[in-house]
């Protein structure tokens, strides 16, 4: 029997953005305005402020390192505004749409349910600026008349109350005076027509202006600034504005230099100014001011910009440095940027647009909030925009999601772990069966969980402690070798009971979702771990003690949450420290770990680890130097380790932006992109490259490493993922590279041998067709049989993707590759038609007639597109493959006119001349990526010169030389007609 597989070579790395009109910097989030008026975000989106409709029924998305486009915004839009957990955008209609967090109203619907889609502020028309703050928002309508709306704690509305608005509420002590406004996180700032700057609101700081520090809930003048002003922002607990002579002016806190005065930040009697002071250095020449949350930055006139203020975490200052002694307390240039035509700053970040709408993003990227899908920006970066996906890895097997909310899984199928209606291992992505729109998952030991849109919880796999949380007549029977037979789900099936999930962690035995209102709910059954007192839990239930959680991660036997306050909880055994206090009694009941305060928390096997802003700390059992901790076991290895019952900084792990934790090995990507490992060694896990190991107590045969080293191999990776004795890292390009144990097919590349492969790419086939059957390591399917290739995980499904292409000129060659996979049938290869002909064309077919067992092919293929647009196609490849005689590869690309509106540069060979004096005219035609060919005529006043009617192009310039040009001044021109205009 034959089966033949088909992939597609790698694509182009991440696009850079281009094109963009307008850019603004919330919290930890940005978006862009369009050339075309749509809206694009990234970063946090805990509370929906990305709009894209994942809000918190996807706690797995709640930070997006890639640009997401805003939903039902692709045109029409003609300015964005971030705020701190909220976005708005101004419609070219006139009216206001706003999405995310709306707990005070800053949504201005009138209640304060939170929207992750943009929703209208109903009443709100002819709107013509907008500003959102931290809780509040705030427009300026037609008439010039000031609408504010939200939070109004510290009178941050300007309604002359401190009362909460959640309907946009007049400014009446403004009037019908206002020409902008910004709101700024606790305050809020106006520039009225006739130039003068007023403030309102929270004035602890004295980012009022107004001589004092007292709290304001209507306007009040700013101290000099009675006139003159041309723009004003309102930043965290700074205000700015710039003067019409291009002054840069500041007010407000000042303890880290976030004024640009220079003044000692030793001497606290200028940590606050409450009337304006002189940026240093910025008397003339900004163009724009913009206030962060410790910094301050200024666009000039010239195109360059300059920062100011606190750098200590995220060189959010832009001139390649940071540090504790990095603080700028005058402005200096941000490195490698020019041309720059705006500006906005949030906490701890930067972004500016360029010349081309490119977006430039610098500083802090905990929450992917430069768009770049890399790591701290200490220079500016480019923000790009390709889809993002979610990877799950298991005990042996990983999940994948793909953009479309597809499954696809890969390893061992113990119990069908993998969801595709087998308990046949793959060494190849399959597709878990029925399941649409989902947007996370999570791989236990023998069970994986899926959470969807909707917030429902689907799981499979094993089911013989109650972990999949199904009704029992849900469950099937499976046969274990050398166990016995036990209930399972071989295909995805719906927990009961469950709604409104945001995220779910499939443990070693049991299973724990968080929903949307912060509480856990957990099932299953680990011997008093991680579960409870029960033995075992059929049916969800809420952990107890648990305030408003954020993360949830189930691990060996233990399980840990993280509160909206950062605190961390755990529960659990207890033996070896792993709820990380004194006690060593298992418990149910969470227990608080003193000094843990967690942005993020992995519980692996009998330890955890928790990201403390950029600090990695851990606890629990040191067995193999899981805590990356040098204390050496001197008992009993593994069964009896030396542990650490309360939370201990990993040495040397500072400036960390993600971590992960497997059975018994750990490891983090640092802010520079950086990847280090630390723990059990013993299959390659720690993709070290075979770095010495170290040994760990009296288990010399299990190498290890026990102090933090870096996997330079990984370097750069968007994400590390650990599993029981393997691990992924995805890198820029969107390639998974699998590393350590491949004995069951982890690496997802049919190697089966981990010493030979000890960093693969794992390979896909988007047309894979699901046959149930065969043996582990034949598989019934199509499947790829290469080890280079490369999985692509937005490509899956998507066949080949040319991308962007000129009209009427060919793209280089890509390759399709034919494997069969079977070990002696051949393959008849009937045909192999691309179509429509002339756009998709085949340039070599390698593939012509029959394909012995186990050999590969090559196809490749051209793309030519006809016209500008998305264009579509498809590949046809007829065989007597019994699987899948005709398999159909879609084709994609996108036809761009490569003209451009064709510009004329005219110079001349001498700027005057005698009378009768020879004089030559050049003109130069730019028309973009196409060499132009055509005419230019060349005129004196309007009138043609004699033998200069019609010079033709070559090289793409034209020259008119001439000695009949009369006394006096002339104004020649160049007029150039052809196929570049």
């Amino acid at each position: 029997m034959a089966f033949l597989a088909v992939a597609a070579s790698p694509r182009a790395a991440l696009a850079e953005l281009s094109g963009l009109a307008a850019i603004t910097a919330g919290s930890y989030h940005a978006c862009a305005l369009t050339a075309a008026g749509g809206v694009k975000c990234w970063g946090q989106n805990n509370r929906g402020q990305l709009g894209d409709g994942a809000h918190f029924d996807n706690a797995f998305r709640w930070s997006r390192w890639l640009p997401v486009d805003v939903q039902g915004l692709a045109s029409g839009v003609v300015a964005v505004s971030a705020g701190s957990s909220h976005t708005c955008a101004l419609t070219a209609a006139g009216t206001v749409k706003c999405w995310g967090d709306n707990a005070y109203g800053q949504l201005g619907t009138g209640d304060r349910v939170a929207s992750p889609v943009p929703v209208e502020v109903p009443g709100l028309a002819g709107v013509k600026s907008l500003s959102a703050g931290g809780l509040h928002t705030c427009a300026i309508v037609a008439g010039d008349i000031l609408h504010c709306w939200g939070d109004n704690y510290y009178g941050q509305l300007g309604i002359g109350s401190n009362a909460d608005s959640l309907v946009p509420a007049t400014v009446h002590a403004l009037g019908t005076f206002v020409a902008e406004v910004s709101a700024g996180s606790l305050h809020t700032c106006a520039r009225t027509t006739q130039g003068a700057a007023k403030c309102w609101g929270y004035n602890e700081y004295g980012q009022l202006g107004d001589a004092t520090k007292v709290h304001r809930n209507a306007p009040v003048d700013v101290t000099g600034l009675s006139g003159g002003v041309a723009s004003v922002v309102a930043g965290n607990s700074t205000s700015c504005a710039v003067t019409t002579g291009g002054a840069a002016k500041c007010w407000g806190f000042n303890r880290f230099n976030e004024l640009g005065d220079g003044a000692d930040p030793s001497d606290t009697s200028t940590w606050n100014r409450t009337t304006p002071v002189d940026v240093v250095g910025l008397a003339s020449g900004v163009a724009e001011v913009v206030a962060g949350t410790r910094h301050g930055c200024a666009r000039l006139a010239g195109g360059g910009v300059k920062c100011w203020g606190a750098n200590e975490f995220y060189g959010e200052i832009g001139d390649g440095t940071w540090g504790w002694d990095q603080d700028r307390a005058t402005p200096v240039d941000v490195v490698g940027l020019s041309g720059a035509t705006a500006l906005s700053a949030g906490l701890g970040f930067n972004c500016a647009l360029v010349a081309g709408g490119q977006a430039r993003c610098w500083g802090s990227n905990l929450e992917g909030q430069l768009g770049n899908g890399f790591d701290r920006g200490i220079v500016p970066r480019p923000s790009v925009g390709v889809p993002d996906f979610q990877l799950a890895v298991g005990t042996s097997h990983n999940l994948l999601v793909t953009p479309a909310g597809e499954v696809w899984a890969w390893g061992d199928n113990t119990a069908g772990k993998l969801g595709n209606g087998t308990t046949t291992g793959s060494t190849i992505p399959v597709r878990a069966l029925g399941l649409t729109e989902v947007v996370g998952v999570s791989a236990g030991m023998s069970h994986s969980l899926a959470v969807k849109r909707d917030g429902t919880v689907w799981a499979w796999g094993l089911h013989a402690d109650a972990q999949l949380g199904i009704a029992p007549g849900d469950a099937a029977s499976c046969s274990i070798p050398a166990d016995g037979n036990y209930p399972c789900a071989l295909v995805p099936t719906q927990v009961p009971g469950l709604a409104g999930i945001v995220a779910v962690s499939a443990g070693w035995r049991h299973s724990l979702a968080l929903k949307a209102d912060g509480t856990v709910w957990r099932w299953g059954n680990d011997n008093l771990g991680g579960i409870g007192p029960s033995s075992s839990i059929a049916v969800p239930e809420q952990v107890p003690g648990i305030g408003f959680a954020v993360r949830i991660s189930a691990g060996y036997m233990h399980s840990v949450a993280v509160e909206s306050n950062r605190d961390v909880f755990a529960w659990g055994r207890a033996e070896r420290g792993e709820l990380g206090a004194s006690t060593t009694v298992p418990t149910g009941t969470p227990v608080w770990v003193a000094g843990a305060s967690g942005h993020d928390a992995v519980a692996g096997g009998g330890f955890t680890i928790v990201r403390q802003d950029t600090h990695a700390a851990a606890w629990g059992s040191n067995a193999y130097g899981a805590l990356g901790d040098p204390i050496v076991d001197t008992t009993d290895g593994f069964f009896n380790p030396k542990f650490r019952a309360v939370p201990t900084l990993v040495p040397g792990m500072t400036d960390v932006a993600s971590i992960t934790a497997g059975f018994g090995f750990a490891g983090v990507r640092k802010l520079d992109g950086t990847a280090w490992t630390w723990g059990l060694n013993n299959r390659g896990q720690l993709g070290n490259g075979g770095a010495a190991p170290d040994t760990c107590g009296l288990a010399p045969s299990q190498p290890c490493v026990r102090t933090p080293a870096n996997a330079a191999a990984h370097d750069g990776a968007l994400r590390l993922a650990a599993g029981a004795a393997h691990a992924l890292a995805i890198r820029p390009d969107g390639t998974i590279v699998a590393f350590g144990d491949n004995l069951v097919g982890q690496h997802g590349n049919r190697g089966g041998n981990y010493g030979a492969d000890p960093f693969t790419q794992v390979v896909y086939d988007p047309d894979f067709t699901l046959t149930p059957g065969g043996t582990f390591g034949t598989p019934s399917g199509v499947g790829s049989g290469s080890t280079t290739g490369s999985l692509k995980a937005g490509e899956i499904g998507g066949g080949v993707a040319f991308g962007d292409q000129a009209v009427g000129v060919a793209t280089a060659s890509l390759e399709v590759v034919l494997t069969n996979l079977s070990s002696g049938d051949p393959i008849a290869i009937a045909a192999v038609d691309p179509a429509p002909p002339g756009e998709f064309a085949l340039t070599a077919n390698g593939c012509a007639g029959t394909i012995a067992g186990g050999a590969s092919c090559s196809i490749f293929l051209a793309f030519t597109p006809a016209a500008a647009g998305a264009r579509s196609g498809s590949l046809t490849i007829a065989s007597n493959a019994a699987n899948s005689g005709s398999i159909v590869v879609a084709l994609s690309g996108n036809g761009i006119d490569p003209r451009v509106a064709s510009t004329v540069s005219l110079a001349a060979s001498a700027p005057s001349s005698f009378t009768g004096t020879a004089v030559t005219f050049t003109a130069t035609v730019n028309a973009g990526a196409v060499a132009p060919s055509g005419t230019v005529a060349f005129t004196d006043g309007g009138v043609a010169i004699n033998g200069c009617e019609a010079v033709a192009l070559a090289s793409s310039a034209a020259a008119c030389t001439t000695g009949a040009l009369a006394a006096g001044g002339h104004a020649i021109a160049a007029a150039y007609s052809g196929d570049g205009a």
